[in-house]
C-alpha cells in the first residue's frame, strides 16, 4: 500500500496532467466556425449534450444533426454519412423540433453528404417523415431516403420523405422558410397526405432537385390526396432537372402537382407511370 506522501504526490501529478491536457486543447471544444461532423454509428441515438456544439462519439446521424443545429456550432456545417442503413427508431410528435425525436429537423444551414444512393440509406421506418428542413441554405446529396411517413395532423401531413419549409396552421397563421438542394438522391416508398416523396410547405420555400429519383411513393389518406411524388404547397418554388419521377400514386397528380399557386419548372426529366 503506498504511503500517504506517495499518494499525495500521485494526486498532484494527476492534477498537473489534467491541467496540461486542458491547456493543450486535447479535450473536445465547441466549434469556432463551420465544422465537418462525421457520423460514426448507424444506431438512432440522441446527442449526450446537444447544445454544446460537439457530437460525442460514436456520433449517430441524429446526434450529428442536433450538433449542427446548436448555436455553439456556428456557420454552415457538413455532416458526412458513410455507407450503411440508418433506421430512425425514436418516435416523436409534431412540434418536437431540434431532431431529438421523430424526424430529423434541420434548423441551421447544413450540407448532408452520403456515400451514394446505392450505399447510404436513411429509413424513417414509418415513425415520421425523414427530414424536416426549416433552414434557408441546406443541401442533401448521395443517399436514399425511404420509409418516411408524415402523420402530424390535418393540413400538415406533407412531405413523407422530406418537407421543405413549414406552414403553421395555428392562429395566427404563419410559416417558416426553407430552402433545399437535392443532388443524386433517391426518394422511395414514402407516404403522406400530400407530397409523399417531397413537398414544399411554405410560400417562401424553395426546392432544387438535380439527378433525383422519386419512385413508388404514395399519398394516401381517407380524404383527397395530391402529389404522390412531388408537391408544391402554399406558393413555393420547385426546380427539377435531370430527374426521374415514376410509379408514384395519389388521388390527384400522382407524379408532380402544384397545389398552392407557386412555380414548378421541370427540364430534361422523366415523369411517367404515375397514378392519379
Amino acid at each position: 500500500m503506498p504511503s500517504l506522501d506517495t499518494a499525495c504526490r500521485r494526486a498532484a501529478a494527476l492534477m498537473a496532467l489534467t491541467a496540461a491536457t486542458l491547456a493543450a486543447g486535447l479535450v473536445p471544444a465547441a466549434a469556432a466556425g463551420a465544422q465537418t461532423i462525421a457520423v460514426g454509428s448507424t444506431a438512432d441515438t440522441v446527442d449526450a449534450i446537444p447544445a454544446n456544439g460537439i457530437c460525442e462519439a460514436p456520433c449517430s446521424l441524429r446526434a450529428a444533426i442536433q450538433t449542427a443545429n446548436s448555436a455553439l456550432s456556428p456557420g454552415a456545417d457538413t455532416v458526412t454519412i458513410p455507407a450503411g442503413t440508418y433506421n430512425l427508431t425514436i418516435a416523436g410528435i409534431e412540434g418536437a423540433d431540434e431532431a431529438a425525436t421523430g424526424d430529423l429537423d434541420i434548423t441551421e444551414a447544413l450540407t448532408v453528404t452520403g456515400a451514394g444512393q446505392a450505399t447510404t440509406t436513411i429509413d424513417g421506418k414509418g415513425i415520421d417523415r425523414v427530414f424536416d428542413v426549416a433552414a434557408t441554405a441546406t443541401s442533401i446529396a448521395g443517399l436514399t431516403i425511404t420509409g418516411g411517413a408524415a402523420t402530424d395532423g390535418a393540413f400538415t401531413t406533407a412531405g413523407g420523405g422530406v418537407r421543405v419549409g413549414r406552414h403553421i396552421t395555428t392562429t395566427p397563421l404563419s410559416e417558416i422558410a426553407g430552402a433545399l438542394t437535392l443532388t443524386n438522391v433517391t426518394l422511395r416508398n414514402n407516404t403522406a397526405q400530400d407530397g409523399a416523396g417531397i413537398a414544399t410547405d411554405a410560400s417562401s420555400a424553395s426546392l432544387t432537385m438535380s439527378n433525383v429519383s422519386v419512385l413508388d411513393n404514395t399519398a394516401s389518406t381517407p380524404t383527397s390526396t395530391e402529389g404522390g411524388g412531388v408537391n408544391e404547397r402554399w406558393g413555393g418554388t420547385i426546380t427539377i432537372t435531370g430527374s426521374t419521377i415514376r410509379g408514384n400514386t395519389a388521388a390527384f397528380g400522382g407524379g408532380v402537382v402544384d397545389d398552392g399557386g407557386g412555380v414548378i419548372t421541370i427540364t430534361d426529366s422523366t415523369v411517367s407511370e404515375n397514378h392519379g
